[in-house]
């Protein structure tokens, strides 16, 4: 999923009605500290701060979270793992 994202942020899809167009400025583009905010605009950019902040980096922290949490389950599930096999052997379990 990092991948693709990285991916799609670095390569052009080139005769897409979605895509940037090349060779111009896109709307998207501009700083958003610096747009006149509406009804339309986010909740943090129109607050700013750390509001903002949170929010220009909400993708990289959730990556970051999903990955942590992937594996912390992963290490206590194969602690768990590992203590059921030494149990069966007859063996002490590792505290987890």
């Amino acid at each position: 999923m990092g991948m693709y994202v990285v991916l799609t942020a670095v390569l052009y899809q080139r005769g897409s009605s979605e895509s940037k167009p090349l060779n111009e400025p896109a709307p998207q583009d501009q700083d958003p500290r610096k747009a006149t905010a509406n009804q339309c605009t986010p909740w943090p950019v129109r607050r700013g701060g750390w509001a903002l902040a949170l929010y220009e980096h909400s993708l990289a922290i959730a990556f970051f979270v999903l990955f942590f949490a992937s594996s912390a389950l992963h290490a206590v599930g194969g602690a768990k793992a590992i203590n059921e096999e030494q149990l069966q052997h007859g063996e002490a379990a590792i505290p987890v």
